[in-house]
């Protein structure tokens, strides 16, 4: 049986401010971090306009499996990543659903592994 990795110290990135080469809009990247394990729960970007932020870019929220793999993956409109794991915890599905939770046809995939974990298919 595979026991759960979890990190000896948590790591966490602060709010990050960009502003594109040859000056424009502000751009605020901000991460945050699983408590119990260095994994990436949401990352978002949005524009700051004067004093407060602007509208929201492009976000990601992740939730993790008991393993700290990626179980799912959100996107600010409402689509979602499913991910299935074998017992090794190699990714073996992904499947993108709406908001609705419907499968979108052509986005999804399925790995196959031999049982020392070479990956053997992708469909």
């Amino acid at each position: 049986m595979i026991e759960p990795r979890w990190p000896q110290r948590h790591v966490r990135l602060e709010p990050s401010r960009h502003r594109p080469a040859g000056g424009g809009v502000l751009l605020r990247q901000r991460h945050r971090w699983h408590p119990n394990a260095r994994s990436l729960r949401s990352i978002g970007f949005d524009f700051l306009e004067g004093q407060c932020s602007g509208p929201i870019v492009s976000s990601h929220s992740y939730t993790h499996n008991d393993w700290g793999s990626r179980a799912t993956a959100e996107k600010e409109d409402g689509g979602t990543w499913h991910y299935g794991y074998n017992s090794r915890q190699e990714v073996t599905s992904a499947v993108k659903k709406d908001a609705a939770d419907n499968a979108l046809p052509g986005r999804s995939t399925e790995y196959a592994y031999d049982e020392i974990g070479n990956r053997l298919s992708h469909q």
